[in-house]
């Protein structure tokens, strides 16, 4: 059963997504700049509606803030149940992770740059496949690495586990948590850089193209300088996902 509500809920959940991405790309978001003056439009709001939107905007703050805040106060604290505040402080708790278990995170940052190296590698020529190109079976890829969002991370562990452990033994080294970190966290760098793509004026790629330049020129020189941010992001959030 377990399973089956895997699928299931993977079914619902691509296709939910599909259908976002579809109503995205029938709209064109190219993002074009221009000079601005230094002073613009303020529209000021009435007492009410700007004390609404303060209540609104500190409430969604506060749930906001509320994990990291739990979070740090425990980490600081041996034992914290049902009181309001810990009631015993502590530093053994960094002192373990720090002193006696160092690989652990060590392991951590190994694995997510090597996933992080690969995902950076991949994803910028897929999302380049996928917006730019008219490839045979571009939407099959997307759909593939999209479909990575919808299964728990614990299936795909078990799943490259039960793949590689007969044949190419690779279940028993250590290559294969990057190789998982990567198919997982995939997705998160392909839709950043997807949607940096479909900001990009495409008649900027072609106007250098026409003028001589070959396509891999044209990428270093003209795309990537213009893609430089999102990709940034997308790293960002690739390895704050796959150092999890």
């Amino acid at each position: 059963m377990g399973i089956v509500a895997v699928v299931v809920s993977s079914i619902v959940c691509i296709t939910l997504f599909l259908l976002a991405r579809w109503w995205v790309e029938k709209r064109k978001y190219t993002g074009l700049s221009k000079g601005t003056t230094a002073e613009g439009r303020v529209i000021e709001p009435s007492p009410l509606v700007k004390t609404g939107s303060y209540l609104y905007m500190y409430f969604i703050a506060a749930l906001v803030l509320l994990i990291p805040i739990v979070l740090g106060l425990s980490a600081f604290s041996r034992r914290w149940v049902f009181e309001p505040f810990p009631t015993y402080w502590t530093l053994d708790n960094f002192r373990v992770i720090l002193q006696e278990s160092p690989g652990l995170i060590k392991n951590s940052f190994v694995f997510s740059i090597i996933a992080l190296i690969f995902g950076v590698v991949f994803g910028l020529p897929a999302a380049y496949l996928i917006v730019r190109t008219k490839t045979p079976g571009k939407d099959a890829l997307d759909f593939m690495i999209t479909l990575m969002l919808a299964f728990p991370g614990i299936a795909i562990g078990v799943s490259y586990l039960l793949a590689f452990w007969e044949g190419i033994s690779l279940a028993t080294h250590w290559m294969i948590m990057p190789l998982a970190l990567f198919a997982r966290r995939l997705p998160y760098f392909l839709t950043i850089a997807h949607a940096s793509y479909l900001q990009l004026d495409i008649s900027l790629e072609e106007a250098s193209e026409v003028s001589g330049v070959g396509k891999f020129r044209t990428f270093i020189n003209i795309s990537l300088p213009l893609l430089v941010k999102g990709v940034l992001v997308g790293v960002a959030m690739f390895f704050i996902m796959a150092f999890q």
